[in-house]
Parts: C-alpha cells; sequence; structure tokens
C-alpha cells in the first residue's frame, strides 16, 4: 500500500469511526445464505479483518482513479477469499480488469487477465443472481471485445439480457447486431436469424422513442436505431422483402405483426418509394392504428411524388397524434421545408410555431432565415435587409445546433452578398447597427450594410 493510501483510510477511520468498511461488511447476499456453495464460507474469509482491509483499499482505487497493480491484488484476495462477502466486488471488478487489459502490452498478461475477467463474471450471477450490475448485457460486450471467438455465447448472453425487458442503454442494441453480423460474415449464423435479430431490437428501438421525453436520451435512441438500420442495409435486398413480404401477406393479409415487421425491413432497405407493398403495409397499419410514426412515413412518402396537400395532411396529423413537443417542433419543420421554394409565407408560418413549441430547434431557425428572404416582399431595401434577418437567424441556428454549421456555413456567405449597400441604405437615412423592422413581415433585425 503507497503512503497516499494509507493517509487516506487512516483519515477516514479517524473521522467515521472506520463506518465506511463497517458499512462495506454489511452488503446483503441476494441468495439464500443455505443455497451458497461451500466456497463461500467462512462468508468474509478466514481472516475477516485482512478481508476488510484489501476491499477498502480497493474501494479507495476506485474513489482516487487508480487502476494499477495494487489495486488489482485487493480485488484478486477478496475474489479468492471472500468471493460472497461484497456484492460491489463484482461491480468494481469488470472496469479494474477491463482497464489493465487494455493498458497491457503483454499478450499472455492480456490473456490471464481476460480469463479472469470472463470467470468474474460467471461469478458474479453464480453468488448474486440476475439483480443489480453487472448484467448480461456487460457480459456479452466484454466477451465480444476481449474473446470474439466466444461470440456465439455472447449472442445468447445477449438474448437472455433483452428478454429481461430492463434495457436502459441503447449501445447494447447495436453492439449486439456488430456480433451478430461478425458471426454472419463467418458464415456461423444465418441471414434469416440476422433478420429476425434486428427486427426485435428495432422494436425495443420504437417502443423506446415512443415513450421518452428527456431529448438527449430520445437522440440516442433513435441514433441507435438509424445506426442499426445502417448496418443492416447490406443484407438487405428490396427485391427478397417484396417476395417475403408478398408470400406472408397472402396467407394473412391483415396480420399485425407481418406489417409491423415488413415496414421497419423496407425502411432500413431504404427501397420504401420502390415499392407498392411498403405502401399497402403503410396504409393498412394507419388504418388500424393511427400513430404519429407512421402518418409521418406516409407524409415522406406523398413528398417525395411531390404530392404536398397529401403530404400535409398527413404531416399535420403526425403533428396531432404525437405527445411529444420535441417530436412536434420536428416536424412543423419538415411541413415547413416542403414549402421553400413554392410557397415560403407558409413556410415561415411553419417555422414561427416550430419554434415556439421548441425554442432549441436549431433546424427550424436555419428554415425560417430561408422563408424571410424567399418572400421577396415589401420594398428594395426591405429585401435587402431581409438577407441581414436571414444571416442573424442562419447564426442563431448554429449556435443552438453547431451540427448545422457545416450545411449553413455557407449560405451565410453567400446572403451576405445580398446585404444593403451602404450608399443605398444613406438614402433611408439607416447605418450599421439600427434596427430595422421589415414591413410586410413584421420581422426586426439589425442593418449591416456591405
Amino acid at each position: 500500500m503507497n503512503d497516499k493510501h494509507k493517509i487516506v483510510i487512516l483519515i477516514l477511520a479517524l473521522i467515521g469511526n472506520f463506518t465506511f468498511l463497517l458499512t462495506a461488511q454489511t452488503v446483503v447476499v441476494v441468495k439464500d445464505p443455505t443455497s451458497l456453495p461451500s466456497s463461500c464460507f467462512p462468508l468474509k474469509g478466514e481472516d475477516s479483518l485482512e478481508t476488510m482491509r484489501n476491499f477498502s483499499t480497493l474501494q479507495e482505487s476506485f474513489v482516487l482513479g487508480l487502476m494499477d497493480q495494487e489495486a488489482y491484488n485487493s480485488f484478486s484476495y477478496v475474489y479468492r477469499k471472500a468471493p460472497c462477502a461484497y456484492k460491489s466486488l463484482y461491480q468494481m471488478g469488470p472496469k479494474l480488469i477491463s482497464s489493465l487489459i487494455d493498458k497491457s502490452k503483454d499478450p499472455q498478461q492480456k490473456k490471464l487477465l481476460t480469463d479472469t475477467l470472463l470467470m468474474v463474471f460467471a461469478s458474479k450471477f453464480n453468488y448474486f443472481g440476475e439483480s443489480g450490475l453487472p448484467h448480461r448485457g456487460n457480459w456479452a460486450y466484454h466477451i465480444g471485445k476481449y474473446r470474439p471467438e466466444k461470440n456465439a455465447e455472447a449472442l445468447l448472453l445477449y438474448r437472455q439480457y433483452f428478454a429481461t425487458g430492463d434495457v436502459s442503454d441503447p449501445y447494447y442494441l447495436k453492439d449486439n447486431l456488430k456480433i451478430a453480423i461478425d458471426q454472419l460474415n463467418k458464415k456461423q449464423y444465418d441471414k434469416a436469424h440476422l433478420i429476425s435479430l434486428y427486427l426485435e431490437l428495432n422494436s425495443i428501438c420504437s417502443n423506446k422513442v415512443a415513450t421518452l421525453n428527456d431529448t438527449a436520451a430520445l437522440r440516442n435512441w433513435q441514433s441507435t436505431q438509424q445506426q442499426m438500420s445502417k448496418m443492416m442495409r447490406p443484407y438487405l435486398k428490396c427485391a427478397d422483402i417484396d417476395k417475403n413480404i408478398s408470400s406472408r401477406l397472402r396467407q394473412s393479409p391483415d396480420n399485425d405483426t407481418i406489417i409491423r415487421e415488413a415496414i421497419s425491413l423496407y425502411q432500413a432497405a431504404q427501397c420504401s418509394t420502390a415499392s407498392a407493398i411498403y405502401i399497402q403495409c403503410l396504409e393498412k397499419a394507419y388504418s388500424k392504428n393511427k400513430t404519429y410514426e407512421i402518418a409521418l412515413l406516409l407524409a415522406e412518402h406523398q413528398r417525395k411524388k411531390k404530392q404536398f396537400v397529401w403530404a400535409e395532411k398527413y404531416y399535420l396529423q403526425a403533428i396531432e397524434l404525437s405527445q411529444n413537443k420535441t417530436t412536434k417542433s420536428a416536424i412543423l419543420c419538415s411541413t415547413a421545408e416542403m414549402f421553400l421554394n413554392s410557397k415560403a409565407s407558409i413556410s415561415f408560418q411553419y417555422t414561427e410555431s416550430a419554434i415556439a413549441l421548441n425554442p432549441n430547434n436549431g433546424r427550424a431557425y436555419y428554415i425560417k432565415g430561408l422563408a424571410v428572404y424567399q418572400q421577396r416582399c415589401g420594398s428594395e431595401i426591405d429585401q435587402a435587409i431581409a438577407a441581414c434577418l436571414t444571416v442573424e437567424l442562419f447564426n442563431k441556428a448554429m449556435l443552438i445546433d453547431p451540427s448545422l454549421k457545416k450545411e449553413i456555413a455557407p449560405k451565410v456567405t453567400q446572403y451576405k452578398k445580398y446585404f444593403p449597400l451602404k450608399s443605398k441604405a444613406f438614402f433611408y437615412n439607416l447605418k450599421d447597427g439600427d434596427q430595422y423592422t421589415i414591413k410586410c413581415s413584421g420581422q426586426t433585425t439589425t442593418v449591416i450594410t456591405r
């Protein structure tokens, strides 16, 4: 033990009268002690004080972020001598061992550490059951990362994990699909099982997206769903989907499961607009159960066909059916974007509604900026100063959502060329920094001349 560890432990002992250590000892074993194997007894090992000392050193290492050999030695002692004493041992162990594996340059040491890591996961479930961390998803992930030759085990563990229904991190879905694709490429998994797995994981994502209100979490799950769809694309052919779905629908034309799975597959394969069967599935699904997701897909289909009246109708229905303000704002923004270059005033109105629902919708400010200038209303000076407002809205959009910068930055350069000339502004008694209200739209902005 180094001096830093000794000092910290001494302070803890003096201040808390060893409360920290006593609390660590009282972790409740989940299983009935009578069901534990003989290797668990005595519960805290033959030397309980030594077990306490090593466990406290391990805990202190985590507090200080020291994933080093000393921490591993303390972990190893408790794991060998008192494997059933502390449930939190199995929460700290995988993080510690993974860190050591990643830092090691010695292949043999990495192998031995990996063997230990996987043994620790097995011990957790043997001694403490399913409750708490680590879960089977953690176990599967580490097999995939460090022992890909055992990916068949990882797939089984993932199946068991997702069967619990308690999935908080979408990363595990993507990792599960990645492992399955790797197995398929090694000819150790078949395409039918891959497609079935994708449909199952996609359904989990869809259910989460439908119930989440937290914007960051919602984006995370939506992003995972999009990434999984992209991962599946090379393994889905439009003609094969048409053949499979049409055959199944002939036997069960109104089967909800077939219809739902068809929509997911067509979306993943990006062949939706070319398939009449896909549209039939959408319409059947919508007639049975009107959801904003299906209304949105119908709207986007009609938009691609340039049937803007029908597209607007479905967009508005999607807005009405959605319960989430962020989602409603995004759909309003899509509606506004559809009317750019044709009905700029309608586009402008939709962006106003989108921003009212979600002031942090950066794309809505961007579309509003385009619509403002495209209205081309009022006098010559009004039209020139509209470019000032457009650039102001562009800058606000990039400030709110930096991911839009690549798309918007070239537009800023373009629209600055439309700013009013100093000589023109002079005749209207206007100079840089003045506030000006564009009469036809009622929007106020700061004058910038060129």
